[in-house]
């Protein structure tokens, strides 16, 4: 017997949980399972296993697994598709872009995924306004910028701070500045 009684009352919760993966997918592109079970709020491997194969079979993700890197194990990737941004974008907006696996660095992965991690952390305690300003927009140039913050984001009380997430210590001169 489902955990939720009423039929409309699980479809509600089916509709928002593709919903919120969707709306993070549409800005991070691709993330892991276990980050995209985070998002959506579901912390069994089954239930988690059967939303994403269900998405996967709407065309609105991809799955896959990246090449193993030197001493690391491949990490499953799910990945926003054409028909995903779309459907998230809720126009029919495809300007936005798609999960592409050959496109994965596997240097910066693990970088990403970090950043992807405090995102979704920082969300269940209500930021809001995630921006990731070291990040070339669609259609913008890459041009000489200078550094910029991995990510940006404004706190419950309205603070909009910057984040910088290092997986090593740098040069004590690369923080000053």
């Amino acid at each position: 017997m489902p955990l939720i009684a009423s039929y409309q009352a699980r479809q509600q919760r089916r509709v928002a949980k593709r919903a919120r993966l969707l709306a993070h997918l549409r800005t991070e592109i691709f993330t892991t399972r276990q980050l995209a079970g985070e998002v959506m709020g579901v912390r069994e491997k089954k239930a988690l296993s059967h939303t994403l194969e269900a998405m996967k079979n709407e065309s609105l993700i991809i799955i896959t697994s990246t090449p193993a890197a030197v001493g690391l194990r491949p990490v499953q990737l799910v990945g926003i598709t054409p028909h995903g941004q779309a459907v998230a974008s809720g126009e029919g907006d495809i300007e936005q872009r798609s999960f592409e696996p050959s496109r994965v660095n596997l240097l910066s992965l693990q970088h990403r995924l970090d950043i992807q991690q405090i995102m979704v952390a920082l969300r269940a305690l209500n930021w809001t306004g995630f921006e990731h300003p070291d990040r070339i927009k669609p259609g913008e140039k890459k041009s000489r910028r200078g550094p910029a913050p991995d990510l940006l984001a404004t706190s419950p009380r309205g603070l909009k701070l910057a984040f910088e997430i290092e997986r090593t210590v740098k040069a004590k001169r690369r923080y000053v500045g």
